[in-house]
């Protein structure tokens, strides 16, 4: 997780040049080391995929635990400049210490929608 938030944190800086290749290696890169992360923690954390007008955006489904209870799910999503990579440390842990599922995800203009999909934000995606 440290891996991918270091990639992250490059990868956040580079946009003084919106078309430096770097910005997607990076973002790449975070991703993919998130996913060794989740892979690593265990059956608990899921990666999926919301349908969204045509196409779909990227999240995680953390569960509070794996005994099949139903729980209430907390959805997050982060800002403009946000990725779906830094949103465990912000909600998705302290969601499940407390005993909810979370979902957290990128939306349209932010993550990997922006950068792998050019899907640009919009003001009424919620």
């Amino acid at each position: 997780m440290r891996a991918s938030t270091y990639f992250r944190t490059a990868e956040f800086y580079l946009h003084g040049n919106p078309g430096d290749p770097r910005i997607l290696s990076e973002s790449r890169a975070s991703q993919k080391a998130y996913a060794e992360a989740a892979r690593l923690t265990g059956p608990t954390w899921e990666r999926v995929e919301i349908p969204y007008e045509g196409t779909t955006l990227p999240g995680c489904f953390y569960k509070a635990d794996n005994s099949g209870k139903p729980r209430p799910t907390v959805i997050f999503f982060g800002g403009f400049d946000s990725s779906n990579e830094e949103l465990f440390y912000s909600c998705g842990a302290p969601a499940i210490r407390r005993g909810y599922n979370c979902l957290t995800f990128d939306g349209p203009g932010q993550g990997a929608p922006i950068r792998e999909q050019k899907l640009p934000f919009r003001y009424d995606w919620e």
